[in-house]
């Protein structure tokens, strides 16, 4: 992570983002109700695992969308998409 910039942090600072970020978190995992059956359940499970680490965490599909069609909803502000990224508990399903 330092090679690439993504954390530059002391390991006590990192300790400090896992113990008391994930408590400020929400993860929202997006992906499209046209991909593969593997790639739908693996989105199905990534909140599974965040929640067990005690992290607020869900999935979402994108009916008719594909991995490559589910960013193209980030360009619109009053996308469902956007709201779910920006207060996930207040998101409307899509």
């Amino acid at each position: 992570n330092i090679r690439v910039g993504v954390f530059v942090g002391g390991w006590d600072d990192y300790r400090a983002f896992f113990v008391w970020g994930r408590a400020l978190l929400v993860f929202v995992f997006i992906a499209g109700a046209v991909e593969r059956p593997e790639f739908i359940r693996q989105n199905a499970l990534l909140p599974l695992a965040w929640q067990g680490l005690g992290t607020p965490a869900y999935s979402r599909l994108l009916a008719g969308d594909h991995h490559f069609s589910v960013i193209d909803h980030l360009a619109d502000a009053g996308s469902s998409l956007c709201d779910a990224a920006c207060a996930p508990s207040l998101a409307p399903e899509s």
